[in-house]
C-alpha cells in the first residue's frame, strides 16, 4: 500500500508531499483515514490518500512432479521456504476422487504454499494431519488406475496440480521443500525432511536465470516442474 500525505506550506502556495510504503493494505487504509480526519479537525490544508501497490492476481496452472521411490504407507508433502517473499496463494486442482480420495481430504483447507501447513488443513488420516500440500503417487502407465497425464517418468512420481498466483512469486520463480512421512513403523509415523542441498542455479528447459536462490528446489510458476527427492537438479516445461 502506497500512502501519500500532502500538506499546504502556506504563503508560498507550495505543497509538501510525503510518501510512505505500508506492507499491510488494511493498515495503510486506516492510517490514510486517520490523517484525513486530522486534517479535517484542524482545518488544515492537507489531504491524504492511499493507493494499493499489490499487483493484480495472476493465477496460472502449475504442476510439481517429484520422483521418490516409496512403499505403501509413505506419503509426500511440500512446503514453501524462507527464500520466497512470503506465502503464495494457490488453489489445488482437487476433488479427483476415486483412488485419490485421501489426497483430496488432506488437501481440504489449502489456500497457500507457505513454510508451515495451512491452518485450514484439519482433516486427519491415519492419525495425522497433512504436513503441507499433499502430493499423490502416480504412474505413466495408462492402464494403471494411478496414471497421470503429467507423469512421463514411470512409477513413483508424486504430483501436485494447482493454480498459483504468479504475481506473488519472484519474477515467476519460487522455492519449495519436500517432506516424507513414513507410517510403516510401529511407533506411528516418522517425518523425513529434505536436508539443505547444493543450490541449483538454473533449471533445464528454462533459459532465464532464476530470480531467487535456495538450498532446496526451484520451480517456475505456470509450468510443469520436475525434480527428485533430495536432489537439487530441476527441469521446467511450459504448460
Amino acid at each position: 500500500m502506497l500512502l501519500k500525505f500532502l500538506k499546504h506550506r502556506g504563503t508560498f502556495s507550495e505543497w509538501i508531499e510525503k510518501t510512505f510504503n505500508v506492507d499491510d493494505d488494511n493498515l495503510g487504509r486506516l492510517i490514510g483515514e486517520a490523517l484525513g480526519e486530522w486534517c479535517h479537525r484542524h482545518n488544515d490544508k492537507c489531504e491524504s490518500y492511499a493507493e494499493s501497490t499489490k499487483p493484480e492476481a495472476d493465477f496460472r496452472r502449475t504442476v510439481i512432479s517429484i520422483y521418490k521411490q516409496t512403499i505403501v504407507g509413505q506419503d509426500l508433502f511440500i512446503l514453501g521456504t524462507d527464500d520466497n517473499r512470503g506465502a503464495i496463494d494457490i488453489k489445488l486442482n482437487e476433488d479427483i476422487g476415486g483412488v485419490w480420495a485421501e489426497y483430496d481430504a488432506w488437501g481440504e483447507g489449502v489456500k497457500t504454499l507457505d513454510i508451515t501447513p495451512n491452518e485450514g488443513q484439519t482433516t486427519e488420516l491415519y492419525g495425522m494431519k497433512a504436513l503441507g500440500l499433499p502430493l499423490r503417487w502416480t504412474s505413466d502407465n495408462e492402464e494403471n488406475e494411478l496414471y497421470d497425464e503429467f507423469n512421463d517418468r514411470g512409477d513413483h512420481v508424486w504430483i501436485v496440480d494447482m493454480e498459483m498466483d504468479c504475481s506473488q512469486t519472484e519474477d515467476g520463480w519460487f522455492a519449495y521443500k519436500v517432506i516424507m512421512v513414513d507410517r510403516t513403523i510401529e511407533e506411528g509415523h516418522s517425518i523425513i525432511d529434505e536436508l539443505a542441498m547444493d543450490s541449483a542455479t538454473s533449471c533445464d528447459g528454462d533459459e532465464e536465470e532464476p530470480a531467487i536462490t535456495t538450498e532446496y528446489h526451484l520451480a517456475r510458476c505456470g509450468a510443469i516442474n520436475t525434480a527428485e527427492f533430495q536432489v537439487p537438479d530441476c527441469s521446467v516445461q511450459e504448460l
